[in-house]
Protein backbone atom coordinates (compact mmCIF):
# COMPACT_ATOMS: atom_id res chain seq x y z
CA UNK A 1 0.00 0.00 0.00
CA UNK A 2 1.29 3.54 -0.85
CA UNK A 3 2.51 5.88 1.96
CA UNK A 4 0.71 8.97 -0.03
CA UNK A 5 -2.41 10.84 1.23
CA UNK A 6 -5.88 11.70 0.13
CA UNK A 7 -6.53 15.71 1.19
CA UNK A 8 -10.39 16.99 1.77
CA UNK A 9 -8.97 20.60 2.28
CA UNK A 10 -11.69 22.87 2.90
CA UNK A 11 -10.52 26.67 1.59
CA UNK A 12 -13.04 28.47 3.32
CA UNK A 13 -16.35 30.54 1.79
CA UNK A 14 -14.73 32.01 -1.33
CA UNK A 15 -12.47 34.76 0.10
CA UNK A 16 -8.18 33.66 -0.70
CA UNK A 17 -7.79 35.20 2.97
CA UNK A 18 -9.88 32.95 5.03
CA UNK A 19 -7.62 29.83 4.17
CA UNK A 20 -6.49 28.18 7.27
CA UNK A 21 -2.49 27.93 7.38
CA UNK A 22 -2.82 24.48 6.77
CA UNK A 23 -4.65 24.13 4.11
CA UNK A 24 -2.01 26.61 2.16
CA UNK A 25 0.21 24.10 3.08
CA UNK A 26 -1.34 21.14 2.28
CA UNK A 27 -2.28 22.90 -1.19
CA UNK A 28 1.45 23.88 -2.07
CA UNK A 29 2.82 20.15 -0.84
CA UNK A 30 0.10 18.20 -2.30
CA UNK A 31 1.46 17.29 -6.12
CA UNK A 32 -2.42 17.37 -7.13
CA UNK A 33 -4.99 19.33 -6.25
CA UNK A 34 -8.52 18.63 -7.48
CA UNK A 35 -11.39 21.01 -8.06
CA UNK A 36 -15.19 19.98 -6.79
CA UNK A 37 -16.83 17.31 -9.71
CA UNK A 38 -20.08 18.94 -10.47
CA UNK A 39 -21.66 15.89 -10.87
CA UNK A 40 -22.31 14.90 -7.74
CA UNK A 41 -23.24 11.15 -8.18
CA UNK A 42 -22.05 7.70 -7.70
CA UNK A 43 -20.97 7.29 -10.46
CA UNK A 44 -18.82 10.69 -10.77
CA UNK A 45 -17.40 9.60 -7.21
CA UNK A 46 -16.42 6.37 -7.78
CA UNK A 47 -14.16 7.70 -11.32
CA UNK A 48 -12.96 10.10 -8.44
CA UNK A 49 -12.12 7.49 -6.24
CA UNK A 50 -10.57 5.49 -8.74
CA UNK A 51 -8.57 8.10 -10.38
CA UNK A 52 -7.22 9.36 -7.11
CA UNK A 53 -6.22 6.09 -6.05
CA UNK A 54 -4.36 5.25 -8.73
CA UNK A 55 -2.04 8.48 -8.18
CA UNK A 56 -1.71 8.09 -4.41
CA UNK A 57 -0.81 4.37 -5.80
CA UNK A 58 2.53 6.40 -7.19
CA UNK A 59 3.38 7.78 -4.42
CA UNK A 60 1.30 11.49 -4.67
CA UNK A 61 -0.64 12.90 -2.18
CA UNK A 62 -3.45 14.40 -3.28
CA UNK A 63 -5.54 17.46 -2.31
CA UNK A 64 -9.19 17.64 -3.21
CA UNK A 65 -10.62 21.25 -2.68
CA UNK A 66 -13.78 22.13 -1.25
CA UNK A 67 -15.58 25.27 -0.48
CA UNK A 68 -16.13 26.27 3.18
CA UNK A 69 -15.43 22.91 5.10
CA UNK A 70 -15.29 18.91 4.01
CA UNK A 71 -17.59 18.02 6.36
CA UNK A 72 -20.19 20.26 5.69
CA UNK A 73 -22.57 19.11 2.56
CA UNK A 74 -19.25 18.50 0.60
CA UNK A 75 -19.02 16.32 -2.48
CA UNK A 76 -15.35 15.98 -1.12
CA UNK A 77 -16.77 13.54 1.71
CA UNK A 78 -18.30 10.94 -0.07
CA UNK A 79 -14.88 10.55 -2.18
CA UNK A 80 -13.04 10.29 0.99
CA UNK A 81 -14.78 7.76 2.33
CA UNK A 82 -14.47 5.60 -1.05
CA UNK A 83 -10.77 5.92 -0.84
CA UNK A 84 -10.25 5.52 2.98
CA UNK A 85 -12.84 2.20 2.21
CA UNK A 86 -10.17 1.17 -0.15
CA UNK A 87 -7.39 0.97 2.73
CA UNK A 88 -5.97 4.77 1.48
CA UNK A 89 -4.67 7.15 4.32
CA UNK A 90 -7.29 10.03 4.31
CA UNK A 91 -7.23 13.29 6.40
CA UNK A 92 -9.59 15.92 6.38
CA UNK A 93 -8.91 19.44 7.23
CA UNK A 94 -11.00 22.06 8.77
CA UNK A 95 -12.23 25.22 6.40
CA UNK A 96 -14.50 27.98 7.24
CA UNK A 97 -18.00 27.58 6.45
CA UNK A 98 -19.68 30.87 4.88
CA UNK A 99 -22.06 30.45 8.35
CA UNK A 100 -19.34 31.23 10.21
CA UNK A 101 -17.74 33.86 8.39
CA UNK A 102 -21.23 36.17 8.54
Amino acid sequence: MSKAKLYGVGVGPGDPELLTAKAIRVIRECAVPLSRDKGGRDASHDRDADEICALLDEGKDVAFLTLGDPTVYSTCWYVVKRVAARGYETELVPGVPAFCAA
